[in-house]
């Protein structure tokens, strides 16, 4: 049994704080993704690290936490974990509708663990997989022979996960059950006709991994399926089964999700016991370059004049946030900035990946634009698990105060406009009230559910709900008649 597992919660809180979060730029320079190293403070134990592959459209979301603390358990360990986004998701490069998305998936996966391996000198790699990233992780796995293969609720089939989105996509309150376009989409997520094609043909009981040890762990909430690990001990495969609690609790509704932090735990107690690397008492991490900005493709424009930097702000620097801003500095002279504030509990990237598309849209316009996360979402960590997942928080505007001075001495001389969906909307109206040294021009407040807020105050509507709002906010926005309204 791992150290960590004999910690009480507070205990484990504590020894998190040892855990080094380190946001970079990885991939080739006209395909460049964000990927997060985590490490701990002292040594690494092992010679090997681990590789996180997130599930998809709106599990993407509702899991990011649950992703975040997984790595970061792993570093407690001493296993060096990398998360990263696929290309055309989160906060990479790319566009959804760029060609076949599986291939590029795919080949995001093996741009990830080249990555671990350059930054940590580690000379294997396993790799953790939820959903449709454990899906995408059996795959990569026909290529990459890690060390371990851990999947977590992973979609045997294609057809299955074509099946669930399509089921996701009838509850969109904005959509017809075709789909307005004829495309499938769920939660702002297109899976074009190539894309779905590939998918559709996707079987783990016809591919052989090449992990050395693969563990599978079913959904919680369903009748288990043994037909993927029955099927791989017949090839030959080293595969072993077993029951965690949590799968069906993180993949809710963003704002409801938890993160089942015992069977995590019992997750990474299963890699350590089960690789085969000796313990190193030294295992010194390599000096290597760390690109904290980058020149990204997205939007309308195919020029990929967008350059965006990665910054971590706050008194202990534990604040994450993105600026987005054209690739000719020049060009946003007089322009102000657009600080755009979490929508509910999604992080930065905003649901349906709708903030980054406005960010670079705004940064091809000659705007730049900061997107930011409070305390306790997306990358802005807190101590206390307690004050995690809230989308109202009482220093909403101190928070996007430290943001803005992060730009930099001169930040009292640009002009701001305020912006954010529902609770972003109240930071944004708050910001503009409370911070008297800003030069804030204008707030745009988008869909304010309450203007004041106090602790316990019921402001949530029903999940489906909240779902499809995201729609219908993803397509207004980028309909330039609704914009005129504003």
């Amino acid at each position: 049994m791992s150290d960590i597992a004999l910690k009480e919660p507070l205990e484990i809180e504590l020894a998190l704080e040892s855990v080094v979060r380190t946001p970079l730029y990885f991939g080739p320079d006209d395909k460049r993704l964000l990927g997060w190293l985590h490490q701990r403070r002292s040594p690494s134990r092992y010679d090997v690290g681990v590789v996180i592959s997130p599930p998809l459209g709106t599990e993407y979301l509702s899991a990011y936490r649950a992703m975040r603390y997984t790595a970061d358990y792993f570093a407690l360990a001493g296993i060096p974990a990398f998360r990263f986004d696929y290309h055309g998701t989160g906060d990479s490069s790319g566009l959804n509708e760029d060609g076949n998305r599986l291939e590029e998936w795919l080949w995001s996966i093996e741009q990830a663990n080249s990555e671990i391996k350059r930054l940590t000198g580690c000379s294997r790699t396993g790799i953790l997989g939820l959903r449709m990233g454990a899906t995408l992780a059996s795959l990569a796995s026909e290529k990459i022979a890690f060390d371990f293969l851990v999947l977590w609720a992973a979609l045997e089939s294609g057809r299955k996960y074509l099946r669930e989105i399509k089921a996701i996509q009838m509850t969109g309150i904005t959509q017809d059950s075709e789909g307005e376009s004829g495309l499938l989409e769920a939660g702002g997520m297109v899976y074009w006709p190539e894309t779905e094609a590939a998918i559709g043909k996707i079987d783990l009981t016809k591919i052989v991994p090449q992990a050395l040890r693969t563990l599978i762990i079913p959904r919680d909430d369903l009748r288990s399926n043994s037909r993927v690990c029955d099927a791989w001990r017949a090839a030959g495969v080293n595969v072993e089964q077993i029951a965690c609690s949590g799968s069906a609790e993180m993949l809710v509704d963003v704002r409801e999700a938890t993160v089942p932090h015992e069977s995590i735990i019992k997750v990474t107690e299963w890699v350590e016991e089960n690789i085969d690397v000796p313990v190193k008492e030294q295992c010194d991490v390599l000096q290597a370059d760390i690109a904290t900005s980058a020149f990204v493709r997205a939007g309308s424009s195919t020029d990929g004049g967008v350059k965006e930097s990665l910054i971590k702000f706050g008194k202990d620097r534990d604040c994450f946030a993105i600026l987005s801003e054209p690739a000719i500095p020049a060009s946003h002279v007089g322009l102000p900035v657009v600080v755009i504030v979490n929508s509910g509990a999604n992080h930065r990237v905003g649901p349906g990946r709708l903030y980054v598309t406005i960010a670079r849209e705004l940064a091809h316009l000659g705007f730049r634009s900061l997107r930011v996360d409070i305390p306790g979402l997306g990358d802005s960590v807190v101590n206390e698990r307690s004050r995690e997942n809230r989308d109202y928080i009482s220093n909403s505007s101190d928070v996007i105060h430290d943001a803005i001075k992060a730009l930099g001495e001169g930040y009292r001389d640009y002009r701001y406009v305020m912006t954010g969906l529902c609770s972003g909307a109240y930071a944004s109206f708050h910001a503009a009230l409370d911070l008297k040294d800003v030069n804030i021009a204008e707030a745009v407040l988008i869909n304010p559910l309450t203007f004041y807020w106090h602790e316990g105050m019921a402001l949530e509507g029903t999940s489906i709900e909240n779902f499809g709002y995201w729609n219908w906010y993803r397509k207004a926005a980028r309909d330039m008649e609704s914009w005129k309204k504003l």
